[in-house]
C-alpha cells in the first residue's frame, strides 16, 4: 500500500544485549540470521520479518523510527515497554 515499507524487527530483553546485537549489524551481519537467533519476538521465526507495515500504524517509538529509515538501513535502539528492538528497513 502507498506510505508502508517493508520492516524486519528484531526485541530483546535488555539493552546490553541490543547493543550487541546493534554491533553486529552495523560489521554487516545479516539481520534475518541475527533476528532468528536472537530475537524474543513473535516474528522471530521468520527473520524478524513484519512485511509490509503502514509507519503511522506503529506506537512510537517504532512509528517515527521506522518513517525515518532509508532502504536498507537499521534504527537506532529503540526502548519499548516490551523490551530493547531494532528495526531494519528493507532495500
Amino acid at each position: 500500500p502507498p506510505g508502508s515499507v517493508r520492516l524486519r524487527l528484531l526485541r530483546v530483553a535488555d539493552r546490553s544485549r541490543a547493543e550487541k546485537i546493534a554491533e553486529r549489524l552495523k560489521a554487516g551481519e545479516s539481520f534475518a540470521e541475527v533476528a532468528r537467533v536472537e530475537s524474543a519476538d513473535p516474528s522471530a521465526a521468520q527473520g524478524g520479518d513484519l512485511g509490509n507495515v503502514s509507519p503511522s500504524d506503529l506506537a512510537e517509538p517504532l512509528r517515527s523510527a521506522a518513517a525515518a529509515l532509508a532502504p536498507g538501513e537499521i534504527s537506532p535502539i529503540l526502548e519499548t515497554p516490551a523490551g530493547f528492538v531494532l528495526l531494519g528497513r528493507a532495500r
